[in-house]
């Protein structure tokens, strides 16, 4: 494609004076002048896209900023900026001038992507001390490409906030155990809503600040099930202090996600470690999931509020429910009958109907 030169064009002149206004005269574009300034800058910014080849410094930084204010804030012009910065080969001065100035976090993005990807250590460290509101997208993308020398800095960080950073975009599994044993609780937690390791894990749940254990039980560890049926009292050890309602939460997180991934294995030592929760909330949960037999007979003996959740299971057997009908459970058979009638899915059978109504 046909355009500019870019040490001939009369725009890098232009763009750089309204770059610099403190040092350069006022240029006033109107009509055919403006109508040629845009057109001229169509070809360069074209030029740009195609990646013939990476223009001067000044150039580029004429193209990021130059605009009226009113413009530079463009989605269009924030897309311009975002491809800039991927440049391969993209100069030091720019590299420079788009941290310091630059003000679209999406620009900063790529070009904190770019730098990571030419591991260009240095200047993702300068991105990571001159823009500390920034400073998680040097931690994302020092993690995704285990850029050690960058981890480390953050890593011995006095701020607790910004080690706490590292648990973003996926740490490896050593970084995980070293922040999950971190002094500051801030730190901890947040490597306990991100965990992935089932050592890091283990540390977690066994930590004296409820905080963190609330963190591990209500975030995105992928394996909770296993995690607390391979050792029983772990779960019991993990919400020691929380407040109910967490208990109540992490009990319907560790079930759910075991009963979605399939492990019936598991979920059924779950249940048999939850059915013994003091919490009566906690127990009713564990009454409107299990199927086992052994478990569904305790609870039919527990508190009232816990049987209820036995008339929402639908794998409730027909000879449990004509036991706890005749017993007298007036509560549970309306429960029942009224879970039927709304059509959700119950364990009310004919035999049972005919008990109640008989």
């Amino acid at each position: 494609p046909r355009g500019p030169r870019w040490n001939s064009s009369p725009l890098l002149r232009v763009f750089t004076d309204s770059f610099a206004p403190h040092r350069a005269p006022k240029i006033h574009l109107k009509g055919g002048d403006m109508r040629r300034k845009e057109t001229e800058m169509e070809l360069i910014m074209r030029r740009v896209y195609w990646g013939e080849e990476v223009p001067p410094s000044d150039m580029l930084k004429a193209l990021a900023y130059a605009l009226a204010k009113r413009r530079r804030n463009s989605p269009r012009w924030k897309d311009f900026r975002r491809h800039v910065a991927r440049l391969n080969g993209l100069p030091e001065e720019v590299k420079r001038f788009l941290i310091l100035r630059e003000d679209s976090r999406a620009v900063l993005e790529s070009l904190a992507w770019s730098l990571a990807e030419t591991r260009d250590t240095e200047n993702l460290l300068f991105l990571y001390e001159a823009r500390p509101e920034h400073r998680d997208l040097v931690a994302k993308e020092a993690n995704r490409l285990l850029l050690k020398e960058v981890i480390e800095r953050i890593f011995n960080d006095e701020d607790p906030e910004a080690r706490a950073l590292l648990a973003l975009g996926l740490p490896s599994k050593e970084l995980q155990r070293r922040l999950a044993r971190d002094p500051d609780p801030r730190v901890r937690a947040a490597i306990a809503r991100e965990v992935t390791d089932i050592c890091a894990a283990l540390d977690l749940a066994k930590d004296e600040d409820p905080s963190v254990r609330e963190a591990l039980l209500l975030g995105r560890f992928p394996d909770k099930p296993s995690l607390f049926a391979k050792n029983p009292s772990l779960f019991a050890e993990a919400v020691s202090g929380l407040s109910p309602e967490v208990r109540l939460r992490a009990a319907e997180a560790v079930l759910e996600q075991a009963i979605f991934k399939g492990m019936w294995d598991v979920t059924e030592r779950v249940e048999r470690l939850l059915a013994e929760d003091p919490y009566p909330p906690v127990r009713r949960v564990v009454a409107g999931f299990t199927v086992q037999r052994e478990v569904l007979e305790k609870l039919a003996d527990d508190l009232p509020e816990v049987r209820e959740g036995l008339a929402l299971n639908p794998n409730l057997p027909e000879d449990l429910q004509i036991l706890m009908i005749a017993r007298g459970e007036r509560d549970f058979a309306e429960l029942l009958a009224r879970t039927a009638s709304k059509g959700w899915k119950s364990p009310l059978t004919s035999m049972v109907a005919r008990e109640i109504l008989g």
